[in-house]
């Protein structure tokens, strides 16, 4: 696990508050403590990057898939209907999986509206 090497000097500096001690029930831990107990819990799907190289450093990328449907909420307030909301998010998911293909998106939407929708599966 790649934490090991500074693994004392976080405990160290993440220890839980001494002066609680004489108290009853769960103490309260540091956002240090708490953020190195879940480091090491989860090491093999925070480093999983380095060994799977399919696997992105960050999550930007879904997040960007996100900010659009919640900046229309944010505008709008809501969505008139759940057909609405299935339509918007059904052409912007097709449209965001063709973007992370690299197929053309201008081509995908004039085959999808004379009938002939493109798969957004990946050629293999």
């Amino acid at each position: 696990m790649r934490t090991d090497c500074r693994r004392p000097q976080a405990q160290s500096a993440a220890t839980a508050d001494p002066s609680r001690a004489e108290q009853r029930g769960k103490v309260k831990q540091s956002p240090a403590f708490n953020l190195l107990a879940r480091l090491e819990r989860h090491a093999d799907q925070v480093w999983r990057f380095t060994a799977d190289h399919r696997v992105p450093f960050t999550n930007n990328l879904a997040e960007r898939d996100i900010r659009m449907p919640k900046l229309k909420q944010k505008v709008s307030g809501c969505f008139r209907s759940l057909d609405g909301l299935d339509a918007f998010c059904t052409i912007r998911f097709y449209l965001a999986t063709l973007r992370k293909q690299s197929r053309p998106l201008f081509e995908a939407l004039v085959h999808a509206f004379a009938g002939n929708v493109l798969s957004p599966m990946p050629a293999e």
